[in-house]
């Protein structure tokens, strides 16, 4: 039996296109869609990366035709696919009701030749979605759909075989999508890849005592969860400690402009009070005119990069002063890959660049004193 893969290697929370890319034979998901877009936006990457992939793809359709599929699917050429054998289209009377009613033992004997078939063919795997749309015409045997869904959860782990189960969100009850989570171990929930926390294994799903099974499943999870949390409490405690007894300045920028955090260091050093600063305007508050449109281009170049950058820039503190900064600045980004905030860690080099400029001019002063003339004082005090 193939290993199962860990969030941190499947990346949960993952964009669609790079999970989709890496699924590997055994895999069982389902994408849980509200809108056609939805629907478009994963299917066309599902079945792309398996083309690309040299597996053969097998669809089988019924709230859509093979017909609008053709055209539904973004980059990929399904006639061309379809014409060397690659890409192939299968009904539901072809399929799971092959027989006039559902059977999941039968079903699952289906997908068994046509991975066999797939493989004979030449193809390394075999990557199949359907459509389970009609499991809701109450048509035999669909009320053993979510045996089936467990069912594959024994099948496709050792076997070439990738499943994709489709549940549009608009027509399945709570009730049955909340079954296709316990039965899924990854989850597509509109464009977003998840690697399903409540996902039950089949021998506690289909088992005698599933609910005392569930109930200690949701137990554990609760003391994970709480282990969880209580680490990233601690981990966020230590940092928030570190960032405000640094004496380098630490400053967090929000999307808009406003202040999201200063540490204590940066405060003092500008002699703000905490209630003055945070939600103002970041450059209204620290940064002098002059050096506002150059600020504006690093954070620019921080977002459409989204890689660190260094840069040096007056900050102004309350009574007038500027002080010269020399920060070191990145965007962070939230879950879903958009910018939540701007963080930057800043050096006061006010004092040594005063330094630099100083011994710079006492360097000139030398090189153009005449031959022979004495040397400035603060040359002959060293």
């Amino acid at each position: 039996m193939a290993p199962r893969r860990s969030a941190g290697e499947r990346r949960a929370n993952g964009e669609a296109g790079e999970v989709l890319a890496r699924l590997s034979p055994g895999d069982h998901l389902c994408i849980i869609y509200a809108t056609e877009e939805e629907h478009r936006h994963i299917l066309s990457q599902f079945v792309r990366h398996g083309l690309e992939r040299g597996e053969k793809v097998l669809y089988i359709v019924d709230a859509h035709t093979a017909r609008q599929l053709r055209q539904h699917l973004r980059g990929v050429d399904a006639k061309e696919a379809e014409r060397r054998g690659q890409l192939a289209f299968m009904t539901q009377a072809e399929t799971y009701t092959s027989e006039g009613a559902f059977d999941p033992q039968r079903m699952i004997s289906l997908l068994s030749r046509e991975t066999d078939r797939a493989q004979a063919e030449g193809y390394p795997a075999l990557r199949v979605t359907g459509e389970m749309s009609w499991a809701l015409r109450g048509l035999p045997g669909s009320e053993r759909l979510i045996e089936y869904e467990a069912m594959l959860n024994e099948y496709l782990p050792g076997s070439a075989c990738i499943g994709l189960c489709q549940y549009d969100r608009r027509k399945f009850s709570p009730e049955v999508l909340l079954d296709v989570l316990r039965t899924h171990p990854i989850a597509v929930i509109g464009t977003q890849v998840y690697d399903n926390f409540y996902y039950v294994p089949p021998g506690e799903l289909l088992g005698e005592n599933s609910a005392a099974a569930e109930l200690d499943r949701w137990l554990d999870g609760l003391a994970s969860r709480k282990q969880a949390n209580d680490a990233l409490r601690a981990q966020r405690d230590f940092s928030e400690t570190l960032i405000q007894g640094s004496p380098v300045f630490f400053v967090a920028i929000n999307p808009d402009g406003t202040t999201r955090l200063v540490n204590q260091a940066m405060i003092e050093a500008l002699g703000y009070e905490q209630d003055e600063v945070l939600g103002q305007d970041y450059m209204e508050t620290f940064v002098p005119k002059q050096d506002r449109p150059a600020l504006r281009e690093v954070l620019g170049e921080l977002t459409q990069t989204a890689q660190g950058t260094k840069n040096v820039n007056r900050v102004r503190a309350k009574d007038g002063r500027e002080l010269l900064v020399e920060w070191h600045g990145r965007p962070v980004l939230n879950a879903d890959g958009k910018l939540a905030y701007f963080f930057g860690a800043g050096l006061d080099i006010t004092e040594r660049r005063h330094a630099e400029e100083t011994l710079r001019r006492t360097q000139f002063t030398v090189d153009k004193s005449p031959r022979g003339a004495p040397l400035p004082r603060t040359h002959r005090e060293r």
